[in-house]
């Protein structure tokens, strides 16, 4: 009798234990399906995110064609109806125009300020680039801020992305309390044809600055230092904002920041706070090298990335007198900070400025708090970007960008708040259950 209780006993334990390993591995698929849901939730929403910026794109750019022929099809004709430009006198222009190198231009007592300083070193040779052409600006103006936007000569997309610029970001850029102006600078082409070209541009627009020099990528410090010493001396603007013409800036958010924000000694932009470390020719990766004899040290200090930053003008003959002792290297924006550095000029972040060609922003939050955006954009993208931003442009900067914090924050606080108390589920049910099976399962005596 003894024995046989102890049988159907020990039956029972077994059967109960076999039951509680059912339940754990029960309770375990079940996490892993929710897992599985919740790995499957996000990406499908990545993936949603993706496809819906995909066909937005797609659609606005299928309904708009932006070749080379389409960007200009709204051009007024003005090269053939300018009394300036035909029969004898366009032959004599085209015949001549490669000796009218030289640009007189009226005598300015800043100028003992910012002298015409030659560096060398194994790599560069750099001396400022006089201009041969420039826009006709009123000179009684008191401009708040300048625009210099890095263009160039010779390929189509060039003049597609002037024109692109000017139909989006830089149109209907007055402001009732501040005064902005731009300038696409340019180097020199060998071309005449070229140059005529951009002659007939400049005399329709009237944004043009070429400056004698090649043009050509690593002339760009060249172009940079030139056109900041044009701005001091002719235009004497606040502010220069120095951008490239394939990002997207939003003019009055910057303008009205800079309004608010600014001291008088101003060099900012999207900040690299480290520096960089200062890549070599014999590195791997040498894109943007630097000779030892141009510049000795293994990191740059603090700078601004070079699609888009902003100096004032009160710096500009401090950064000018460092140059005496800095030898130029061709990395624009590093040998700023350089500069900036030697200067004691701390560069500054301004909110708003992302530098990436990734257009996929989240929500309408992010949209509303750009105020730079971009590199390596293209036309079509400038055309896409400056529609997004209409959908956003009546939302102040301000309420939008907290908002979204707002909600960023409470986002993450209820992650952290489930995912701890998920957590702490699992390790209250795996207790619970292994406590039970591994209680020693005995009869007393009978």
């Amino acid at each position: 009798m003894n024995i046989r209780l102890r049988a159907i006993v020990n039956r029972t334990c077994f059967t109960k234990g076999k039951r509680q390993w059912m339940g754990l591995f029960i309770f375990l698929a079940i996490i892993g399906v929710e897992l599985v849901v919740l790995a499957n939730f996000y990406d499908k929403r990545k993936q949603n995110v993706r496809s819906n910026f995909e066909s937005q794109y797609h659609e606005f750019v299928q309904g708009r064609t932006f070749d080379a022929k389409s960007s200009t099809a709204n051009e007024p004709d003005i090269f053939s109806k300018s009394p300036l430009l035909h029969g004898d006198k366009l032959k004599d222009f085209k015949d001549n125009l490669l000796s009218q190198r030289k640009f007189a231009s009226r005598r300015n007592d800043d100028s003992v300020m910012l002298p015409m300083i030659q560096s060398r070193c194994s790599q560069f040779n750099f001396s400022f680039a006089s201009p041969v052409l420039k826009p006709n600006f009123d000179d009684r103006e008191e401009v708040f801020l300048l625009t210099l936007i890095m263009s160039g000569v010779g390929k189509r997309s060039f003049k597609d992305r002037r024109n692109a610029i000017r139909r989006t970001w830089l149109r209907n850029i007055t402001l009732n309390f501040k005064k902005l102006k731009h300038v696409f600078l340019l180097g020199r082409s060998d071309d005449p044809e070229i140059e005529l070209e951009t002659r007939r541009e400049a005399l329709y627009y009237n944004d043009i600055l070429v400056l004698n020099s090649t043009d050509n990528y690593e002339n760009l410090i060249i172009k940079v230092f030139s056109g900041f010493r044009w701005a001091f001396l002719q235009v004497k603007p606040q502010f220069i904002l120095k951008a490239d013409d394939d990002v997207y800036i939003r003019l009055p958010l910057l303008t009205k920041w800079l309004n608010e924000s600014t001291s008088e000694n101003f060099y900012g932009g999207r900040v690299y706070g480290d520096g960089a470390p200062v890549r070599r020719f014999e590195d791997e990766e040498n894109a943007n090298a630097v000779a030892k004899d141009c510049y000795p040290e293994e990191r740059f200090p603090p700078y601004s990335a070079g699609p888009f930053y902003v100096i004032s003008s009160s710096i500009v003959p401090s950064l000018f007198r460092s140059m005496r002792t800095r030898k130029v290297f061709p990395v624009e924006d590093a040998y700023l900070g350089v500069l900036a550095n030697a200067s004691n000029v701390n560069p500054v972040k301004i909110p708003g400025f992302h530098v990436h060609d990734n257009m996929i922003y989240h929500d309408n939050c992010l949209w509303a708090s750009v105020i730079a955006a971009g590199h390596h954009f293209n036309v079509s993208h400038l055309y896409y970007v400056n529609a997004k931003l209409r959908e956003v442009e009546q939302l102040e900067l301000a309420p939008i960008y907290n908002y979204c914090r707002l909600h960023q924050t409470i986002t993450f606080v209820a992650m952290v708040v489930l995912h701890l108390a998920f957590l702490g589920t699992v390790l209250v049910a795996f207790v619970l259950i292994f406590r039970q099976y591994l209680r020693k399962c005995h009869v007393n005596d009978l």
